[in-house]
């Protein structure tokens, strides 16, 4: 009993001896974090994609959800190879849809080394908690991994029926906030064992989910003094200058080359972008939240004359008060937690697992050095417990580089069956 109580401290000591891999000789473009952050937004998939959407019915009761009637579903992007394959789940970012496109241009990499693969929706999409989550309440990263461990399970029961699959083996990859819920869901399965997946990638996962939405407020600040006019214009820069950037061959290697030199080469433009970006995807979780519940969080009347007034309301409000006012009571109230918002996202954040994830020899992390969402001190601390199954890129910021030849190497070289 007390061999197995000290094992979990024999396994940090042990790893910590193993050096975390720094890549060298990166020649990724853009030291600015910002402006490679923004390069994740203009990934392309594929022409002609395999892959195929499949609708995965929601919760009955949401179908007539004011201003939200009929939508109570959610779409899994999937990839399916003919005879036994191994299959991957991907995870995507805060809010995205399985659509996503910087995740979905891995998964054709899968699918083109023999996986399967299934791209899911954030439970933090405004889809997702319409039709799958049932208490409404989100922010808490453990219970979205428990949202989207038995999603997976929903949806696999719904693509095998039509399209029996022969499934060597699992793996799971996470992206951003799909893969601090990936981490939770790995504790799961070890206790679970439904999939027992065989390798778990986290890339750029928040490691402190508290500075992360913190960070993500402030980014917002540098618009502090602007004028309409100004926010309008920049604003408008996704609508012209992204447009002109898309319309462009993206197998092209000159495909990012000049993108510093572009309107987005602003520093308070791409922080403002980034930050509008997330606080967008934000508003729209509030505007959901509230036609379910109407907790009284939004004070604008819910009707059709007045929606968008209502959906500019939730917009507006910030990460932080979200937090206090509506993510720390609810949780204190359903998991009798400590009502603290330290405690909460503490417990909440990958941090709290350090231990479980340095005891599993299957995940592996890959992270920026220069991530904006990111503390340093926090990347050198899961560098000191995770050795060399944590790679640490010197730039890229936060996903910005997922589409670099050398990371898609890597990826390749990873994921590679022998």
């Amino acid at each position: 009993m007390k061999m197995l109580k000290l094992y979990p401290l024999i396994f940090l000591i042990l790893s910590s001896v193993a050096v975390a891999k720094v890549v060298e000789n990166y020649s990724y473009p853009y030291a600015n974090p910002y402006m490679a952050t923004l390069t994740y937004g203009i990934v392309q998939i594929e022409k002609n994609s395999p892959a195929r959407q499949v609708v995965i019915p929601g919760m009955a009761n949401r179908a007539k959800v004011s201003l939200l009637e009929g939508r109570n579903s959610t779409i899994v992007n999937v990839y399916k190879r003919k005879g036994m394959a191994p299959m991957a789940f991907m995870l995507t970012g805060t809010g995205s849809q399985s659509t996503d496109a910087g995740v979905n241009s891995q998964a054709e990499q899968l699918y083109k080394l023999g996986y399967s693969v299934v791209v899911f929706p954030s439970p933090m999409s405004w889809n997702f908690i319409l039709a799958e989550n049932q208490s409404t309440v989100l922010g808490y990263t453990p219970d979205e991994a428990r949202l989207l461990y038995d999603y997976m399970q929903k949806v696999m029961g719904i693509i095998n029926a039509d399209h029996s699959y022969q499934i060597s083996d699992y793996v799971l990859v996470g992206y951003s906030l799909g893969a601090g819920e990936a981490a939770f869901i790995s504790e799961l399965d070890r206790k679970e064992k439904v999939y027992n997946f065989s390798k778990i990638l986290l890339v750029n996962p928040p490691l402190d989910l508290l500075y992360s939405i913190s960070t993500l407020d402030q980014l917002l600040y540098v618009a502090a003094k602007w004028t309409p006019a100004t926010i309008d214009y920049v604003e408008g820069l996704i609508y012209s200058y992204a447009a002109d950037l898309l319309a462009r061959n993206y197998q092209d290697p000159n495909y990012y080359v000049g993108l510093d030199q572009s309107p987005f080469g602003n520093t308070f433009y791409d922080k403002f972008l980034i930050g509008a970006a997330f606080r967008s995807t934000l508003g729209d979780d509030i505007f959901t939240i509230e036609q379910i519940n109407d907790t009284g969080l939004l004070k604008t009347p819910a009707s059709k004359g007045r929606q968008s007034d209502r959906e500019a309301e939730a917009h507006s409000i910030s990460f932080a008060d979200f937090a206090q006012k509506f993510v720390v009571p609810s949780l204190a109230k359903e998991h009798r937690l400590n009502p603290n918002i330290h405690s909460i996202f503490d417990a909440a954040s990958m941090n709290s697992l350090k231990t479980q994830l340095a005891a599993n020899p299957k995940i592996f992390i890959w992270h920026n050095a220069d991530d904006v969402l990111v503390k340093p001190q926090d990347i050198e601390a899961f560098e000191a417990v995770m050795g060399d199954r944590m790679t640490i890129f010197p730039h890229g910021g936060h996903l910005g580089n997922v589409w670099y030849s050398d990371n898609i190497k890597m990826f390749r070289k990873f994921f590679k069956r022998n």
